[in-house]
């Protein structure tokens, strides 16, 4: 488990030790996905953020930013057939290409990447015509390597980001709550790293993070994953005397068992928002949500241990 250590770190000790090995030779197989490599990185980012194996994942990489391992592979598959097309006619590695793009079959490497290509390039968006007929490509005067593989990015950010969207707007139909990401649809749109991810503090960014992704350890979470699940009405706070379900909204704004630090909370942010106090509660918890400077961060953490506290003497 990762204790203190930041982003940047993370990230490089992950591409230097880990992806270049899980990713080696990707050129060659990259063009479909393996699931046992995916959850390689997946574990990577659950040890960076301190979240259990049952946490959502699509929040897990809309916080750090991470798209999934086949979008990189998929990426290197792209940049070696470039250059395959890109060598004289005589080199041998051509001319297998050429063969395999003659005999058509289905399975091959070569049939693996044309679809890969055609499901990222259509006609409508390439900015030249052979790209959007990727099998006439190879026949073609090259275009610039650089521009091409800058291009062909840009189209895999943005199928990820709408495949994470699609991921993140997907709501169990027998959801009632609107299931663990019902805030984090409203707090984010587009997976970014926040400033209290780059914090070397594991302990308050695991609880900010599982709190904006709803798997903090409130009742409401807790009744989800009990056998037989609880019902919603019946996830009861048993903090304080109010009967209301301990959910976020409860747990951040309204809950008296953290008056105390709720005040200077409140005072931090309403030196951000003048009209904070005037907000009705759902809105103020999204504003602490979005807005999780280093103080608020400090508050919420404060919160979350006070909870533990309460929790173990009752």
């Amino acid at each position: 488990m990762v204790t203190s250590i930041i982003m940047s770190l993370v990230i490089y000790i992950y591409r230097t030790l880990v992806l270049s090995i899980i990713s080696y030779s990707s050129h060659v197989w990259g063009a479909k996905e393996y699931q046992a490599l995916e959850l390689v990185q997946n574990n990577v980012m659950r040890s960076f953020i301190g979240f259990g194996k049952t946490a959502p994942l699509v929040g897990l990489m809309g916080e750090l930013n991470w798209k999934p391992l086949h979008w990189h592979t998929k990426f290197t598959t792209i940049k070696f057939w470039h250059h395959l097309c890109d060598l004289p006619i005589k080199c041998m590695p051509k001319k297998v290409l050429l063969f395999l793009a003659k005999l058509n079959l289905k399975d091959t490497w070569y049939s693996n990447v044309m679809d890969v290509i055609s499901k990222l390039i259509t006609p409508n968006d390439a900015p030249y015509p052979a790209i959007s007929n990727p099998s006439n490509f190879m026949n073609t005067i090259m275009y610039d390597r650089s521009h091409f593989l800058s291009y062909t990015m840009q189209l895999i950010n943005k199928l990820a980001l709408q495949d994470w969207t699609l991921r993140l707007d997907t709501i169990d139909k027998n959801s009632r709550s609107g299931g663990r990401l019902a805030d984090y649809r409203l707090i984010k749109r587009t997976p970014s790293t926040d400033d209290y991810i780059r914090t070397g503090n594991f302990d308050k960014r695991r609880v900010l993070a599982a709190l904006r992704c709803g798997c903090l350890p409130l009742e409401i979470e807790k009744g989800r994953l009990r056998h037989p699940k609880v019902d919603l009405e019946s996830r009861i706070c048993q903090l304080c005397n109010c009967g209301a379900i301990e959910d976020s909204t409860h747990f951040i704004t309204t809950c008296p068992a953290f008056n105390h630090i709720r005040c200077n909370l409140f005072a931090e942010c309403s030196l951000l928002s003048p009209n904070f106090y005037s907000y009705p509660s759902i809105q103020k918890k999204h504003f602490i949500l979005t807005y999780p400077n280093q103080k608020i961060s400090n508050y919420i953490y404060s919160m979350y241990i006070h909870c533990k506290s309460l929790t173990h003497s009752h």
